[in-house]
């Protein structure tokens, strides 16, 4: 866990100028977000964390702040994935980048729609649960899109281990998790009003909203993450 922890990115405008720099280079990688749930998932996986050695990360939400402040990081910025991917939207409607997006259950026609309203160019978009079965199928329609940027959005560590997978097949393409972005995005889901976001209590509106799905993430996962947290502080050697 320490060499994941080592290897985040420390800056909001890092991230982002890593996504330019990644597509204006002609090179592909994977970029992803690591907040408290990622850090349960890969604590309780080991195995994940060599999987994911050559992707770029960077840490997400109040949970992960507070252990990199535990383990005297001060130089890292408090990093909000949906506030960086809506700067980065900007940038690609700015320059008319397209995108594939993968995940999700959406009706199609309906979420292209509203990209067009958002003016996000999408050139195509997978079911984040039939397509995605087929892998074959995934990779050769990938494969003969035009659009470098790819965006999965099926949570941790689904989305991780398919990027995993499709990078050895599509190895110039730019994979960038974002979760459930999406839905936040294109107005599918409501997000924490600012105040609680100010307050760092997004995840207790989310919880709200969906209690039954979020229960172990939250109520079981957050306890879990700080005594987890904190036996790492304790026993650095793990």
């Amino acid at each position: 866990m320490y060499q994941l922890i080592e290897k985040l990115i420390k800056k909001k405008a890092e991230i982002i100028n890593s996504y330019l720099d990644m597509y204006e280079s002609g090179k592909g990688g994977v970029f992803v977000y690591f907040n408290q749930n990622s850090f349960n998932n890969f604590y309780k996986n080991p195995p994940l964390i060599e999987l994911t050695n050559e992707f770029m990360f960077y840490q997400e939400g109040i949970g992960l702040y507070i252990l990199l402040k535990l383990f005297n990081k001060w130089e890292f910025e408090r990093i909000d994935s949906t506030e960086i991917h809506e700067n980065f939207i900007s940038i690609l409607i700015q320059k008319k980048n397209s995108v594939v997006f993968v995940g999700g259950d959406f009706n199609k026609e309906e979420f292209l729609l509203r990209c067009r309203k958002k003016k996000l160019l999408v050139e195509a978009v997978f079911n984040g649960f039939s397509d995605v079965e087929n892998r074959d199928y995934l990779i050769k329609k990938i494969k003969i899109c035009n659009s470098r940027y790819i965006f999965l959005g099926l949570g941790t560590p689904k989305q991780e281990l398919l990027a995993f997978e499709l990078k050895k097949y599509l190895p110039d393409r730019v994979f960038i998790c974002v979760g459930n972005f999406m839905n936040f995005f294109l107005n599918y889901q409501r997000r924490a009003p600012k105040i609680l976001r100010k307050l760092n209590l997004e995840w207790f509106f989310r919880f709200l909203l969906e209690p039954r799905r979020l229960f172990n993430r939250y109520i079981i996962g957050g306890p879990l993450f700080f005594f987890r947290i904190l036996y790492l502080k304790f026993n650095p050697r793990q």
